[in-house]
């Protein structure tokens, strides 16, 4: 059958990877459930990549399995702000960052991690800080 033909399963449904594969077209806008907003990122975590069901990146004795993951905690969990992420990562992130849709941190939404730092990244942010304290000093 050539390409961008529909293909029924039956009369009643298309088969399920022509769904998945127009929803990933559609992108996020158009997922209308969480099981939509997996098949956008083909059924992997946002931010490891690992496939759910398969064997775990960073550790093959554990099954991928996806959770609704914040993109902004600080934000209520609602579909716009959900991210696919695996049980590993949505462990190990928590709610202490914010991810943009393709599953990068973009920033930090709370002082944990600044706290649960090492003294020379503590410092470095300190420095960083003052630095970007003066250069506002500086443009008022």
């Amino acid at each position: 059958m050539p390409p961008g033909y529909h293909v029924l399963l039956t009369t009643d449904s298309p088969k399920p990877s022509f769904i998945y594969k127009s929803l990933k077209r559609a992108g996020r806008m158009g997922a209308k459930s969480f099981q939509d907003l997996k098949a956008v990122y083909d059924f992997r975590c946002a931010t490891c990549g690992s496939q759910e069901g398969k064997p775990h990146f960073l550790d093959a004795d554990k099954r991928t399995q996806l959770q609704q993951g914040h993109m902004n905690p600080l934000k209520p969990l609602t579909l716009t702000n959900t991210i696919p992420q695996c049980q590993v990562c949505n462990q190990v992130y928590q709610d202490q960052y914010v991810f943009n849709e393709k599953g990068r941190v973009v920033a930090v939404a709370s002082v944990e991690p600044v706290r649960n730092a090492d003294a020379p990244i503590k410092q470095r942010i300190r420095e960083y800080l003052a630095g970007s304290a003066e250069t506002d000093d500086h443009a008022q």
